[in-house]
């Protein structure tokens, strides 16, 4: 049967493999075929530069979030007034996944969505 790349394994799955091999005695001809299959294999430039291109998808997405800043909140400003959070998937995310901060606050206190037209007004009446 081919591996099935790509195909999440569960969390028992795993287990039950670690459990299979623990303790099992690999023959030294096994482990001399194990070690001499990738020896002398070269990356083709092909794939190199999908990697590559993958990688710096990854780490630009993550630098532009500021995720790899030593001083990172988890907040940013958001128009002249507000704090934002980056939460993608939510109904009133923009299309770079930003939400106003006080809409995140109000769900969670009131453990609902807000509604579509509700503007959320501060208690001291400020923005």
């Amino acid at each position: 049967m081919p591996f099935a790349k790509g195909n999440k394994i569960s969390e028992e799955h795993k287990k039950k493999i670690s459990q299979i091999h623990t303790g099992k005695i690999i023959s030294e001809e096994t482990r001399k075929r194990m070690r001499g299959a990738q020896k002398g294999h070269k990356t083709s430039d092909e794939a190199r530069k999908k990697m590559s291109e993958s990688h710096e998808k990854y780490y630009a997405e993550q630098r532009r979030l500021g995720l790899h800043r030593y001083n990172w909140k988890g907040r940013f400003r958001f128009g002249s007034n507000y704090l934002g959070i980056y939460s993608y998937g939510h109904p009133r995310a923009d299309a770079r996944g930003r939400v106003a901060e006080h809409i995140i606050i109000w769900e969670q206190t009131h453990n609902k969505k807000l509604p579509h037209n509700f503007i959320v007004h501060h208690l001291n009446g400020i923005k």
